[in-house]
């Protein structure tokens, strides 16, 4: 048999679980490192089809003679994306996703002695240039899944062009 008392006392102890459900999901901004209107910076370890636990995939191509048929077995990347939040939903804003910086560990064949040696190249935001980078949307989760880029036979990061996939190809 139920009393009043108990009724009333039990919707309190169940009104207070869901305030307190609520207020751990609430973020106050002085909590971000960044500012609302900053973006967002991820990082992702880079790596070949050969390599295991890489989150992202590289393929090179159209490479200069000097690293010629060169593989990709490590490296990082700091990458941003581009969010416009509407009352519908989420669109990828006008930047789209850029890279912020990135090092590249290839493992490049000597032509003279046949051994293969560790080369590093490291690139910035400044030394890519906007015309040539291109972002494709694939599915959800939005995670860089693989970075294509094609050298044009040049060592200078501002000829190349890279195309960012973004988000599980299937």
């Amino acid at each position: 048999m139920f009393y009043k008392a108990n009724v009333r006392l039990f919707i309190r102890i169940k009104k207070q679980f869901t305030d307190k459900y609520n207020m751990r999901r609430i973020k106050t901004f002085s909590a971000l490192n960044e500012s609302a209107s900053d973006v967002i910076a991820f990082q992702t370890t880079l790596g070949g089809y050969s390599t295991r636990n890489a989150g992202t995939t590289v393929e090179i191509y159209g490479e200069p003679k000097e690293i010629y048929n060169c593989s990709v077995t490590g490296g990082k990347a700091e990458w941003t994306l581009d969010l416009e939040y509407n009352r519908w939903g989420i669109d990828i804003g006008p930047m789209g996703a850029r890279i912020s910086s990135m090092l590249l560990v290839l493992d490049v064949e000597d032509e003279e002695t046949g051994d293969y040696n560790e080369m590093e190249i490291e690139v910035e935001e400044s030394q890519i240039n906007t015309e040539f980078l291109k972002t494709e949307i694939h599915e959800f989760p939005l995670g860089l899944e693989s970075i294509e880029i094609d050298m044009k036979k040049s060592m200078d990061t501002n000829n190349w062009h890279i195309t960012l996939h973004v988000g599980h190809i299937s």
